[in-house]
This record gives C-alpha cells, sequence and structure tokens, in this order.
C-alpha cells in the first residue's frame, strides 16, 4: 500500500506543469531599520524580562503579605481570645483577692488581740509578782530588823550623851542578862554614851541569871527625886536610838503599861537592857510563808 502511494505521488509530480505567475519582491530592511529593529527587540525582551522579574516579586510580596496578613489575623484572634480570657480571669479573681485581703486583715487583728491579750497577761503576772516580791522583800526586811542586833551609831551615841547634860549628876548603874550577848553589847554602847559626858554610870553588865520571866527593851527605873532624868534618857534612848524604851513601868499582858514604886532616895538609877523585843505572833505567821520555807 505505501508503495502504491509513493508511485502515484511521484507520477501527479512528473505530470504537473508549474505555470508562470509574477512572483511578489522579498521585503527587506534598510541597514538603519535592521539596526534599530534590533534595537527595539533587545530593548523589548530586555523591558519583558523585568516585567517578568517585577510580577514574580509582586507575586511573591503578595503571597507573603496574604500570608502574613493571615498570620496577624490569626495572631490577633489568638491575642483577642488570650485577652478576653486573661480579663475573665482577672474579673473572677477580683473577689477572691478581695476575700484574701479581708482574711489576711482578720488575722493580722486577731494575732494583735491575741498578743496584746497576753502581753497583758505577762505584765499583770509580773506586776503582781513584783508587788508579791517587794511585799515578801518588806517582810523579810521587817524581820530582819527584828532580829538584827540593836546597835547605836557614834552619832546617835553622841546625841545621847548630851541629851539631858545638865539635869542630874548623880551616879547609876546598868545591867544585863549574863546568856544575851546581844543585849550586853548595847549596854556597852550606853555605857559610852554616857561616860563620854561624865555621867558616873557603873556598868555591871551580864550579870543577871533569869529565872522565869524577863525583861525585853530597855528598862528605866530611879527614885522620884531622878524621874526627870529618867524621862530625858528614856525619850533620847527611843527617838535618838529607836530602841523600846519603859521607864518606870512595865507592859502587862493586856499590852497596858502599869508602874512600878520607885526605888529608894539617893538610890542610883537602874538601867536593865532587856533582851531585845520580837514579835513573836508575827514570826509565826510568816514561819510558814513559801520565803520562809524556801529558806529553811
Amino acid at each position: 500500500m505505501r508503495v502504491f502511494l509513493f508511485l502515484a505521488l511521484s507520477f501527479m509530480s512528473l505530470t504537473h506543469v508549474p505555470t508562470n505567475k509574477p512572483q511578489m519582491p522579498t521585503p527587506t530592511p534598510t541597514p538603519s531599520q535592521s539596526r534599530e529593529l534590533n534595537d527595539l527587540n533587545s530593548e523589548k525582551n530586555s523591558l519583558q524580562k523585568k516585567r517578568n522579574d517585577l510580577e514574580i516579586r509582586q507575586n511573591l510580596w503578595h503571597d507573603a503579605y496574604l500570608t502574613l496578613a493571615i498570620i496577624a489575623a490569626a495572631f490577633g484572634g489568638l491575642s483577642w481570645l488570650f485577652q478576653h480570657l486573661e480579663s475573665k480571669g482577672s474579673r473572677k479573681e477580683r473577689p477572691i483577692n478581695v476575700r484574701l485581703s479581708a482574711i489576711d486583715d482578720r488575722i493580722r487583728e486577731i494575732d494583735k488581740e491575741v498578743f496584746d491579750t497576753a502581753l497583758g497577761q505577762t505584765w499583770a503576772i509580773a506586776a503582781t509578782a513584783e508587788d508579791h516580791a517587794q511585799s515578801e522583800q518588806l517582810e523579810r526586811e521587817r524581820l530582819e530588823a527584828q532580829i538584827a542586833p540593836r546597835r547605836l551609831t557614834l552619832q546617835q551615841q553622841k546625841d545621847i550623851g548630851h541629851a539631858c547634860l545638865g539635869i542630874t549628876g548623880k551616879p547609876m548603874s546598868i545591867r544585863s542578862y549574863s546568856l544575851d550577848v546581844e543585849g550586853t553589847a548595847l549596854g556597852v554602847q550606853i555605857v559610852s554614851s554616857l561616860r563620854a559626858t561624865g555621867i558616873d554610870i557603873r556598868p555591871n553588865l551580864s550579870s543577871i541569871s533569869p529565872f522565869g520571866s524577863f525583861d525585853s527593851g530597855v528598862v528605866i527605873h530611879s527614885s522620884e527625886e531622878d524621874n526627870a532624868f529618867a524621862a530625858c534618857l528614856g525619850h533620847a534612848l527611843t527617838n535618838i536610838g529607836k530602841l523600846a524604851v519603859m521607864v518606870n513601868g512595865f507592859m502587862g499582858l493586856d499590852g497596858a503599861i502599869k508602874p512600878i514604886p520607885p526605888l529608894p532616895t539617893g538610890t542610883p538609877i537602874d538601867i536593865m537592857v532587856g533582851v531585845k523585843p520580837i514579835e513573836i505572833e508575827s514570826i509565826q505567821k510568816n514561819s510558814a510563808s513559801p520565803v520562809t520555807a524556801r529558806k529553811r
């Protein structure tokens, strides 16, 4: 078949007679036109290339813009969502913070009340303890003063000696119990105070052995003619020497002072230095106190 087609085509080509028709001249540009065409085509190609580059860049920027816009929209939505959640959380948190602040204030108030109460109780206990300590100290000092030995300072001895100068020049005697060392020492001081002013005093200390009852304090016994001096000396020993003195009398069991008969006229004034007076009831009362019990 292919051979047949080939032969047919060859026969037609041999039998075909070309006709003589006029041919059109081929347009040929001048050299200047050729150069201009070349320049224009070159510029056109360059501009098309730049346009293509710009279009590519514009497409890239457009895509980037769309992408960023989408991202920005997404971030804006997320930002709004987060802000909304934060605002919502803040609104829910506000009453909690208010309540927490109120609770903290109340806790501080309670702590202050507890502290003030404890502090007040502490001060009250301290004040009570201080008052008790002061009371015990005063009682201790009072008891110590009762059992402390009686003594006269040098100034007291001098003042007692000069208190009754010129009232009498008669002699006097002074006595004390044999086992009363404290009374004997006080008697020595009384002797010293009277002798310093020239009074004739005859010591007979530690010479009496008591049987049964005994005198306490300083007892002055005189005759009627020596009552003035006895009263003056008793006043001096009481107010200057701070001693318990009894003049021409004694204290009965009922606490009343009872007079004793005066000595015969011409008899020396008798000064009896008895034992130191002690409040027995006060000592017995305080013997069971906490302070005394601790000292045992």
